[in-house]
């Protein structure tokens, strides 16, 4: 029962840390489009999504990395209190526990994937007309 609840709390840390570390390749990746990609782009007006999400995560003036570190640490204490928490049936838990890795992992891949689609709207062709 023991190595049950570290291989699950090793696995909720996994997914708390999963978004502050995707959170901040997506910060760090927005500040190297702001210094070497867009300049170069050739388009006076970004697409929305570009604008905020990368230029303004870039700036500072969009709080990517509070954000990441509040719903990570709700991921972490929700997780954790399914873990050890005797109310719910083990089964109940584990499928509780399986839900919230899985939507964690599911936001950290989400992040990396909209900042990649950010870094590419300002080059397709839809975007700028």
């Amino acid at each position: 029962m023991v190595l049950h609840r570290i291989i699950r709390s090793v696995c909720v840390l996994g997914a708390g840390i999963a978004l502050i570390v995707s959170a901040l390749g997506s910060r760090s990746i927005s500040r190297l489009a702001v210094k070497q990609i867009i300049p170069h782009s050739g388009s006076e007006h970004l697409p929305m999504l570009t604008q905020i999400w990368v230029v303004d995560v870039a700036n500072g003036r969009f709080p990517l990395i509070p954000i990441a570190l509040i719903i990570s640490a709700l991921v972490v204490a929700s997780g954790l209190y399914f873990v050890f928490s005797k109310r719910p049936s083990p089964q109940t838990a584990a499928s509780v526990l399986v839900v919230v890795c899985c939507v964690s992992y599911s936001f950290a891949v989400i992040l990396m994937s909209s900042t990649m689609l950010a870094l590419v709207m300002p080059f397709m062709k839809i975007a700028s007309e």
